[in-house]
């Protein structure tokens, strides 16, 4: 059985990124936007301190490459929003990001 697309597709030399597999969200930025402030919100109320946002900006500010997974990220691609008390994320260097995060929330 053959996938159509897949065989197919050209690969980017700098990072495997097949677009038939996985094409860009930026025709959603905004409604991506609007699902993951409603999954905010929703966490807020629930007593969540830290907000996504402000996570990606340290990281973002550390230059540690990193993905949002886990319930916020169900939020936005989904468009399911939902209440979570935590931030999940991948990081491409989980060291430099602890440390980061760290002096960034002290707990």
């Amino acid at each position: 059985m053959r996938i159509s697309g897949w065989t197919d597709a050209p690969l980017s030399a700098r990072n495997g990124y097949n677009p038939l597999m996985f094409p860009p969200a930026t025709h959603r930025t905004g409604p991506l936007a609007e699902e993951l402030a409603l999954s905010v919100e929703l966490s807020r109320m629930h007593g969540q301190p830290i907000e996504p946002i402000a996570v990606i900006q340290v990281l973002t500010d550390a230059q540690v490459k990193h993905v949002l997974v886990g319930a916020h990220a169900i939020s936005a691609l989904a468009g399911d929003p939902r209440a979570t008390m935590e931030v999940d994320l991948i990081a491409s260097r989980p060291e430099d990001a602890r440390d980061a995060l760290g002096a960034a929330f002290p707990t």
